[in-house]
């Protein structure tokens, strides 16, 4: 299911599937007057499409003191084929993705047929006069995908999700995901974290370079030679650092009191075939060994052996165990994806089935090559997706209190087109929106724009993603880092993030140093060939607009 947030500038993506909708519950007088009502909803941005397989529905409403969401109007797309039980699973799972406590809604009671009504009424909605309401019912489950070093992005995801007090019963994890999950059955968020924000590669592996530096690129290949000459050698570089961290973290005490089940995916040598293992806090030390097993990334980490049978890491078969969790019973899934490298199954959970995709738009380094420095990063980059997620805060690439950049980016545009600066000519073009898109990494609406392009020329200056900031702190960094031209990142980078930062710096021709170059010019001459223009569009408007910030609101 996809839920998209509305806005008046995207009526054309959507204006056929509008045009032919009606309502789902009678909450006007008529399908015209619910269509108006709708409109209006989505300028004050109280608007979203849901789209799942061929269904589309608009909804408006808002979220209430007691964390129901409150229905203010329901369209449905008449032509396609769909229940009213279907329509009502969305709703659901709708409130169920964002974790609300129910769902509110007030109809005209003379429109409402006896039919209707009874339907409510055995769909579990308890009535007042004209006003219905459902609980939610919860059985989440927290899935972990597999990830290596990159794995203290979900310990954050967990320290967010006990401060919003969502609760979960059922953890399922492969390789790095298992092990946070036996973290997370310990409850003890801070040990949790001081564990990740101290490890090293040599805590985990055993090889002749894995305490060495690897802060420069030549020393991280040097680094990876090592581990990789070991691996051919050896069958797979010993773990037996990861085992000793194992026995001395998990406490058998502190497992027993824990309430939630964790369900572990491993493979199976020599055939490769999937094995679930259901982890047995009372049977401690054969559960660790499969812990181990799972994050055992073989040929690069020796295979785990357990009653006689090798096993390695889980993300050979089901790096993504959503599966696993919708077998054991639940309703919601927050999948935490750190992008490691693994087999995702081909796999559609029920129409009932909710699920949450918390992930970052920022590469987390290397998953083989463990640092304090970056993985404290990562863990602070997954506290701050899910309370963005949850709406307590705004941003994609960075986390702002509160969203300023988009009032400013209109004042912006009116004083162009006022003047009528050739620069709104390239705003209105379609190839400026397309590429937009392409560069930002999402949709991005004109309403937004000010915050997308914002955030691009943090994300081509390198600036740290790991803070709360405000509008005006952030573009003093922005033009802090423009005028020294000195990146900010002080942790353990992966190859394809020093080839990245290297092709940025370098090629006269990247993202930032257009960007810079730009930002550097008093005006623009915009004669330039249009092929030329359009590639080069994003970074233009970009740089005129932090110009425009720079200055501060002055008069014209």
């Amino acid at each position: 299911m996809q839920t998209t947030k509305l806005y008046p500038s995207d009526f054309t993506d959507y204006k056929l599937v509008f045009k032919r909708s009606c309502q789902g519950l009678p909450f006007f007088a008529s399908n015209s007057a619910a269509k108006e009502d709708m409109r209006q909803k989505i300028k004050e941005q109280k608007g979203w499409q849901i789209t799942k397989h061929n269904l589309t529905i608009f909804l408006a409403g808002k979220v209430a003191a007691d964390n129901f969401f409150d229905l203010d109007n329901f369209l449905w797309d008449s032509e396609e084929t769909s229940s009213r039980q279907q329509l009502l699973q969305l709703l659901d799972n709708f409130c169920r993705e964002k974790f609300f406590s129910g769902l509110r809604f007030e109809v005209a009671t003379k429109e409402l047929t006896t039919e209707n009504l009874n339907w409510l009424l055995d769909n579990g909605f308890q009535v007042n006069q004209s006003l219905f309401s459902r609980k939610c019912q919860y059985q989440s489950a927290l899935v972990l995908v597999g990830g290596g070093a990159r794995g203290a992005y979900q310990i954050g995801v967990w320290q967010a999700l006990q401060e919003l007090d969502i609760p979960f019963s059922i953890v399922t994890g492969t390789s790095v995901g298992a092990l946070n999950g036996g973290l997370i059955l310990l409850a003890d968020l801070k040990a949790a974290s001081q564990l990740w924000e101290s490890l090293s590669t040599d805590q985990v592996l055993q090889f002749p370079a894995a305490a060495a530096d690897n802060h420069a690129l030549n020393l991280l290949l040097r680094q990876i030679r090592s581990l990789t000459y070991t691996a051919l050698r050896e069958n797979g570089a010993s773990t037996e650092p990861l085992n000793h961290l194992i026995q001395r973290t998990f406490d058998e005490e502190k497992m027993l009191q824990s309430q939630k089940d964790l369900y572990i995916c491993t493979t199976r040598l020599p055939d490769f075939s999937e094995k679930v293992y259901h982890f047995q806090k009372e049977q401690l030390t054969t559960a660790l060994h499969w812990l181990s097993a799972s994050a055992s990334f073989y040929p690069a980490m020796k295979a785990t052996e357990i009653a006689g049978d090798y096993y390695i890491d889980g993300g050979y078969r089901n790096n993504v165990p959503v599966d696993v969790a919708v077998e054991q019973g639940a309703t919601e899934c927050i999948i935490v994806d750190v992008k490691g490298p693994g087999f995702t199954k081909k796999y559609r959970p029920p129409q009932n089935v909710a699920t949450i995709s918390l992930s970052s738009p920022w590469t987390l380094g290397s998953f083989l090559v463990f640092d304090p420095q970056r993985s404290k990063r990562n863990l602070r980059l997954g506290y701050l997706e899910t309370l963005k997620y949850f709406q307590r805060y705004t941003g994609f690439w960075y986390t702002f209190a509160k969203e300023e950049f988009n009032k400013l980016w209109w004042e912006f545009c009116r004083r162009l087109r006022k003047k009528q600066d050739p620069l709104w000519q390239i705003i209105k073009a379609p190839y400026f929106w397309r590429k937009l898109e392409t560069v930002y990494g999402k949709k991005v609406a004109f309403e937004t724009a000010g915050l997308s392009l914002a955030e691009l020329s943090g994300v081509w200056l390198n600036i740290l993603p790991d803070e709360i900031y405000q509008e005006k702190t952030f573009i003093a960094q922005v033009k802090r880092v423009s005028t020294n031209q000195i990146g900010e990142f002080d942790a353990a980078l992966s190859v394809s993030e020093w080839l990245h930062l290297y092709r940025e710096r370098l090629v006269a021709w990247s993202d930032s140093r257009l960007f810079l170059s730009f930002l550097q010019l008093q005006g623009f001459p915009f004669n330039l060939p249009q092929i030329l223009l359009e590639n080069l569009a994003v970074s233009i408007v970009t740089a005129e607009f932090c110009k425009y910030l720079f200055k501060g609101d002055q008069e014209e």
